[in-house]
Order: structure tokens, then sequence, then C-alpha cells
């Protein structure tokens, strides 16, 4: 499917063109949501093992350990 970015402006309408180009702008604000919806998954679920596995551990070895799970 040719966007119109990477088109050339003499071979479309004003009309069509401007209905493409709002289309692509429409796609690709969705692509970049869904990007950060997974970085704000990814983030949480780093949180959520800090939280229940990195902060209560006592010992270095154990923090040393659990971190590896973060990682």
């Amino acid at each position: 499917l040719p966007l119109p970015s990477i088109l050339s402006m003499d071979r479309w309408l004003p009309s069509e063109l401007q209905r493409l180009v709002d289309m692509e702008l429409e796609l690709q604000i969705g692509q970049a949501n869904g990007a950060l919806h997974g970085l704000q998954l990814a983030l949480v679920d780093k949180a959520v093992i800090f939280w229940n596995a990195v902060w209560p551990a006592k010992s270095y070895s154990m923090k040393t350990c659990t971190w590896g799970i973060i990682h």
C-alpha cells in the first residue's frame, strides 16, 4: 500500500491527497500509541517484579539474584 509520504505530489488531486495524508497520520498515531502502550506494560511488569522480589530481599546476594529476574 503506497502511502502519501512516499509518493510524488503531482500524482494526486489535492482532495485525494489530503484524505490519504489524514489516514496515514491516523495510522502513524495509532502505531505510536501501540508502542507506548507496550512500553508502559513492560515498565509496570518490571515495577511489580521489583516491588515483590528485589525490594524485600534482605541480603546483597539475594538482591543480586532477584535483579537477574528484571534484566
